[in-house]
């Protein structure tokens, strides 16, 4: 994921994954100084998570954010 630098002023991630728990946190600043932190997080101990698609469910939500 490539984040815009004439959209964003700070990117900061932090993730975890272990079998059955995944999570992505992103702390954004957009250019008008705001920050936002995103965060998912997926628990099933019954199937392997995908943290591809978990990835792709962000990105919308950060588009958003931005055109906000």
């Amino acid at each position: 994921m490539t984040f815009d630098a004439r959209t964003w002023n700070y990117v900061g991630y932090k993730g975890g994954y272990e079998t059955g728990v995944l999570n992505h946190t992103w702390l954004l600043q957009r250019g008008d100084g705001r920050w936002f932190a995103m965060i998912l997080t997926l628990n099933d101990s019954r199937a392997e998570l995908d943290g591809v698609t978990a990835t792709r469910l962000m990105i919308p939500a950060a588009a958003l954010i931005a055109a906000e």
